[in-house]
């Protein structure tokens, strides 16, 4: 048996299973009394999703949010990050057969293209999708300035 036997011989899948496995079975209990293992692993990894998309004049996040009040949503921009972060809570108390939505904090960050405008963004939230734009800046034009040539 060769080198290559061994290393094709695993399954790369099967091992990162049996390892996230093991690590969500780790996680301590939410306040249903559902640990880790009984959501699905996506939403560890991205509990909010966001589309980006760029327009001649802006840079528009859409981001769904269903369930979320406004005031349960935060929004900031430091230097060129910005960062969306909020909570979902439990409303019902009632023991549950099958959990799958998220409940907690979240949050995401991505970095702002350069001719992204913060002093202009917008945000606006219509049942349940989150829309923030930034305008972009202006192109800076070429300063020219001409050199004058001496005669000696």
């Amino acid at each position: 048996m060769s080198i290559l036997d061994l290393v094709f011989a695993r399954d790369p899948w099967s091992e990162l299973d049996h390892h996230l496995n093991r690590r969500l079975s780790q996680l301590p209990q939410d306040s249903s009394g559902s640990s880790g293992q009984d959501r699905p692993l996506g939403s560890f990894l991205r509990p909010l999703r966001v589309d980006i998309e760029e327009t001649d004049k802006n840079y528009v996040f859409v981001a769904d949010m269903p369930g979320l009040a406004k005031d349960n949503v935060h929004i900031n921009v430091i230097d060129d990050l910005l960062t969306i972060d909020g909570e979902t809570k439990e409303e019902r108390k009632d023991k549950k057969l099958l959990h799958e939505r998220y409940v907690g904090k979240f949050s995401r960050q991505f970095r702002l293209p350069s001719d992204a405008e913060t002093g202009t963004s917008e945000a606006v939230m219509k049942n349940g999708v989150l829309e923030l734009k930034f305008s972009k800046k202006e192109p800076e034009k070429a300063k020219v300035k001409e050199i004058m040539i001496k005669e000696e």
